[in-house]
């Protein structure tokens, strides 16, 4: 069932962790902007299956994917949280992206599951350097 971020506040007195796959505008509860958390495939998934493919990893494993969670989950901030935020703001998915599918993919390499690239001597710079950039082009 749907329902709306201000709806769900009121109703838990502003205790709601509140996350949806549509964005919702801000809302003001008591002089405070809160900002309604968008969960959507673009973090994790993305990191996963990125990091699968640098490492050329056998398999991908529910560890992976708890992982890449608990990294996200340590990039927001406590101001974040009061104000709602579940997730860091989505305008910096690239170095969220670098961070979680670097972790992922020497997670992959530990557990033998792939192998580092050759030419990678550190991920997150591996990682960045084989980025898609559409300002390259």
């Amino acid at each position: 069932a749907f329902a709306a971020a201000a709806l769900l506040r009121r109703w838990t007195k502003g205790k709601v962790l509140f996350a949806s796959g549509s964005p919702f505008d801000p809302i003001t509860d008591a002089g405070v902007v809160h900002y309604p958390a968008q969960a959507n495939n673009a973090y994790i998934f993305p990191a996963v299956g990125y990091a699968a493919i640098l490492a050329k990893s056998k398999e991908i494993t529910d560890e992976m994917f708890v992982l890449a969670s608990e990294e996200l989950s340590a990039m927001t901030d406590m101001e974040e949280l009061e104000q709602g935020r579940l997730f860091p703001p989505f305008q910096s998915i690239r170095a969220i992206s670098k961070v979680l599918t670097a972790r992922v993919a020497e997670k992959m390499v530990a557990a033998g599951l792939g192998t580092t690239p050759e030419g990678c001597n550190d991920w997150e710079s591996f990682v960045a350097s084989n980025m898609w950039n559409a300002d390259a082009l």
